[in-house]
């Protein structure tokens, strides 16, 4: 028998509310932006979660997003720790650059990967300006052939993550 956990979608709102208010109160409170009074930021922190919790697109982004960086932020822990058992007494990051890059990189691409499963298709869909249109390759114009196969959306994606792929590679090997 397995166990059924859709009881915590009733309770997701809080969760959000909850993750996004420590987080922009951790950034007021870090930053000193607006004020240096807790409690101001606090009422701010609040205020923005509630107001966020409104934007079904943007919760829905949050709420995706949620489980990939705190499974991120154990990794990096069980990392941490696994060091500290090493021997490394302190861990400096800014001696290590490439680390540094490897980390936006993959937050970028859990970012982008979440948004892509959020919004999907529907900021094409809702277009009606015409922007994607049917694109053959069985023409007998060989040039309109060649064009519609590069900017085809599966091929111009491989493009793009092989382009990615190589930076990475270059960022690393430039240590």
């Amino acid at each position: 028998m397995s166990i059924d956990i859709t009881l915590i979608n009733y309770f997701a709102p809080i969760i959000l509310i909850i993750f996004l208010w420590s987080l922009i109160f951790a950034l007021l409170q870090k930053s000193k932006y607006l004020t240096d009074n807790s409690n101001l930021n606090s009422i701010i922190a609040l205020t923005l979660s509630i107001i966020t919790l409104q934007a079904t697109s943007v919760s829905n982004f949050i709420t995706n997003l949620i489980p990939f960086f705190v499974f991120a932020v154990f990794v990096v822990f069980i990392l941490t720790f696994l060091m500290y058992g090493a021997g490394i007494k302190k861990l400096q990051i800014e001696n290590y650059p490439t680390t540094i890059w490897i980390i936006i990189i993959v937050f970028a691409l859990i970012i982008l990967w979440v948004g892509g499963n959020v919004w999907g298709n529907t900021l094409i869909e809702d277009d009606e300006g015409g922007l994607i249109k049917n694109r053959l390759t069985n023409t007998t114009d060989f040039n309109t052939n060649i064009i519609n196969t590069l900017f085809n959306p599966k091929v111009a994606g491989a493009i793009l993550l092989i382009a990615a792929i190589a930076l990475i590679i270059v960022f690393i090997k430039e240590d």
